[in-house]
């Protein structure tokens, strides 16, 4: 479905990017995922417009969707959001077709799609995103935490920790390759280590977010057991994250996995985050029970779908 011409009318739906100091109007379409007000984040240096694009149709906005892209790795299209009284499959359409024209056109490796239980529209998507060319490929949860009451105590665990700042990238996709011998999650099964890596890396770099003095190799009577990346998601809404954490598969069921998220969280808090968002595999019961324990909230179920035309 595409969007009308100009010369068809003045009810013709239109999609165009976002422009700086536009933040009220992308916050007055929502879908209880934003909160009404907020920080300017159009005025950010790292602002991408097209990364924000907004439907409008007879000079309203009716529908607006935002992307990561992470070129040349990946783009993620994320949640089309229509406003109240407009139609859900044709305001979607253009918005999620426009945002695969972007991706495409910055040459990304991988384009998904991110569709989240919050959207009381969710199952009339199904239809739409697989005419588009997305297949369903695997689902996470989301979780949120406050970072006011998060506890600061040490773990009682005995792990000594360097920095990746400190032992270079070479250490870091090594642990990293240890970890990814035997994956928790799905959407981490046949991925390069180095590639991994240099993804985190350079989305950190592009969010002016990068620092691998918090990326941290965890140590057990002198050998390597993990690794934790914390890291704020970027510097508007300034909520932190853990990027990647993993146990070698020979320390696993040690509880270490509990003290490497909680040194991710203690090592990433004085950049002051304004919460926590952290999600996993929604099969990943081990990952979900430390969030749970640590006091994490379910927040959505992220469904997720890959494009499977790229290159065509």
């Amino acid at each position: 479905m595409r969007a009308k011409s100009d010369n068809e009318g003045i009810d013709s739906l239109k999609v165009r990017q976002l422009r700086r100091g536009e933040d009220a109007l992308w916050r007055a379409c929502r879908c209880g995922e934003w909160p009404p007000d907020g920080p300017k984040f159009t005025d950010d240096l790292g602002f991408r417009p097209e990364a924000h694009l907004v439907a409008e149709r007879a000079g309203r906005i009716v529908g607006r969707m935002e992307s990561v892209l992470n070129e040349p790795h990946s783009a993620v299209l994320i949640d089309p959001i229509v406003c109240d009284g407009e139609d859900i499959e044709e305001v979607a359409s253009v918005l999620i077709d426009e945002g695969l024209r972007v991706a495409r056109s910055i040459g990304v490796a991988q384009i998904e799609l991110v569709l989240e239980s919050y959207l009381p529209y969710l199952e009339r998507l199904g239809d739409l995103v697989a005419r588009l060319g997305f297949r369903r490929s695997y689902e996470k949860a989301l979780y949120a935490r406050d970072l006011a009451d998060f506890p600061q105590a040490a773990s009682a665990r005995p792990l000594e920790f360097r920095t990746i700042a400190d032992l270079g990238d070479t250490a870091a996709i090594r642990v990293i390759g240890e970890v990814l011998k035997a994956p928790l999650n799905r959407f981490e099964m046949d991925v390069a280590p180095s590639l991994m890596f240099q993804q985190l890396k350079d989305l950190c770099r592009r969010n002016g977010v990068f620092h691998p003095e918090d990326w941290q190799i965890a140590y057990q009577r002198g050998r390597e057991v993990g690794i934790v990346m914390p890291a704020m998601t970027e510097l508007v809404t300034r909520r932190g994250t853990i990027l990647f954490v993993g146990v070698v598969p020979e320390a696993r069921g040690r509880g270490l996995g509990l003290a490497l998220t909680l040194k991710g969280i203690q090592t990433i808090a004085p950049r002051a985050p304004t919460a926590l968002l952290d999600s996993t595999d929604v099969q990943n019961r081990p990952m979900r029970k430390i969030l749970e324990k640590l006091g994490y909230r379910l927040t959505a179920v992220q469904h997720y779908f890959k494009w499977h035309t790229t290159g065509t």
